[in-house]
């Protein structure tokens, strides 16, 4: 038998191994609290939905395209996957722009530059690029799978999606909602440095190991 602890990087993902009598504590991911400037977009007009990662299945780079397909007769949408992968065959629609894998300062410009952050990811522990979207500002709208959910303050910073029709209809509403676009990106930012900073992750696992 192995000894040891299990440790989980986040509360979902915990309460999938407590379920299954599997003992296991949580410390959250964490990234670091730079300073960004505050930015809304890039300019140009429309609804800029980003992505990152690699694409591959555990990504669900299928249902990412069926969502941007809705769109892909409108102009006001732009869908942005940075990163590259096995599947990336799959993400035919002619609104989806690949960018493949970008240095650190272009892919935060990217980041920075669109409206949403979207995940489809189909499970998660707890993903270091929607953290990374929060403490840029951007709203997220994020698969309910688990690592997904403890990171949205649902209707405060983002939103959770149950299907392809329900992450439409909320797209649609941040359309017709574009106010309170920056408004959930500040709390988006407000929730990372409250939850997600790297500096208590780091105090959480010198405590469980020293």
């Amino acid at each position: 038998a192995f000894g040891g602890r299990v440790v989980c990087c986040s509360p979902s993902e915990c309460h999938e191994y407590l379920s299954i009598g599997i003992d296991a504590r949580c410390i959250n991911n964490g990234v670091p609290l730079r300073r960004h400037k505050k930015r809304e977009g890039d300019g140009t007009p429309g609804l800029h939905i980003v992505t990152c990662g690699r694409i591959i299945g555990q990504r669900n780079p299928g249902l990412f395209n069926r969502i941007a397909a809705y769109f892909e007769d409108l102009d006001d949408f732009r869908f942005i996957w940075i990163g590259d992968g096995p599947d990336k065959e799959l993400l035919t629609s002619k609104n989806i722009t690949i960018t493949g894998w970008l240095p650190m300062t272009a892919t935060e410009r990217l980041l920075s530059s669109a409206n949403v952050y979207i995940s489809t990811s189909n499970f998660e522990g707890l993903p270091f690029a929607v953290l990374e979207a929060l403490i840029l500002r951007k709203p997220v709208l994020l698969n309910d799978c688990v690592g997904n959910r403890d990171i949205v303050l649902r209707g405060i910073n983002g939103d959770l999606f149950t299907d392809e029709a329900d992450a439409i209809l909320k797209i649609l509403r941040y359309q017709n909602n574009r106010e309170m676009l920056p408004i959930m990106g500040e709390y988006s930012k407000h929730h990372c440095e409250q939850e997600f900073d790297v500096r208590h992750m780091f105090t959480a696992y010198r405590q469980l190991y020293g």
